[in-house]
């Protein structure tokens, strides 16, 4: 199965989130990320944009971080959320991702032996790790794995919008 769109939401009465994602056919699967799984998700992800990321040797990597997650923010266009379905989220307790070259695949199994597959470019994962972020934020989880220059990116993208409305 391979998934093109997610939705994320934290759930307070389960102290999990919920991710929800669709495939081509508009087939809806759900899973719960426990905070446990999700540091994983994330130091694993981070990871991974520390390995991809080029740096000039005489450059910051933390401004170099900083300045490509900014505008990966910048070019995310949020669309309409993944439908709940009436089916159990099911608990993620394993997960496989691949470093391609381009980006990653995420793993996740399903029932009947099946995978559930979402390739992610690297601005697309950066976008994901945003909203992610998020969920960790309003569940009130432990923000010691995120690194600096995401809060510096996503301060100056929430400074953007906020300064592009009009005021009333």
């Amino acid at each position: 199965m391979k998934l093109e769109k997610l939705t994320l939401d934290y759930v307070a009465a389960e102290d999990r989130i919920l991710l929800r994602a669709q495939d081509q056919s508009g087939t809806v699967v759900t899973f719960w990320l426990t905070l446990r799984m999700s540091r994983a998700l994330v130091k694993a992800l981070l990871a991974y944009l520390e390995n991809v990321t080029p740096t000039p040797a005489t450059s910051d990597r933390e401004l170099m971080q900083a300045f490509r997650q900014t505008s990966a923010l910048m070019k995310f266009e949020p669309s309409a959320v993944v439908q709940t379905t009436d089916a159990a989220p099911l608990l993620v307790t394993t997960l496989d991702l691949q470093r391609k070259p381009k980006g990653v695949l995420l793993q996740l199994p399903i029932p009947d032996g099946e995978i559930a597959e979402l390739a992610l470019d690297s601005v697309q994962l950066r976008q994901y790790l945003h909203i992610l972020r998020n969920m960790f934020v309003r569940a009130e989880w432990p923000l010691d794995d995120w690194p600096a220059w995401m809060n510096e990116a996503a301060a100056e993208v929430t400074g953007a919008e906020r300064n592009a409305r009009p005021l009333h």
